[in-house]
């Protein structure tokens, strides 16, 4: 049995992440008379679609083959095939569940062994 780590980000395989994405792994309760900071895991399933500028807030987990929309913030668990959008987000869809792809492009400076 796998434990689950206590903080950091675990991504999937073939998990598209858009420019300005916040994943949060951390936070502070404001109500804290010491300002207590607390920790939590952030959890990216495989085929996972992460449009830009969305934020994950510490201990979500994204199921497998769901997709967040751009500007979304993530506040709760988002189910496998579903599909986010909104602040709070939302589920508006199930994605299809005949996904077949691989990522194979490089992100921005990454260097490719392309000729151009």
């Amino acid at each position: 049995m796998q434990t689950r780590p206590q903080r950091g980000v675990i991504i999937g395989n073939n998990v598209s992440i858009s420019t300005e994405v916040q994943i949060l792994t951390a936070d502070h309760d404001i109500q804290s008379r010491i300002f207590k900071g607390h920790t939590a895991p952030v959890l990216i399933g495989d085929f996972v679609f992460i449009g830009t500028r969305a934020i994950i807030l510490k201990g979500i987990s994204l199921g497998k083959d769901s997709a967040v929309c751009a500007g979304a913030v993530v506040t709760k668990n988002v189910e496998d095939f579903s599909v986010v959008a909104g602040v709070p987000a939302r589920e508006i869809y199930k994605r299809t569940t005949e996904l077949d792809y691989t990522i194979n492009y490089g992100r921005l400076f990454h260097q490719l062994n392309t000729k151009y």
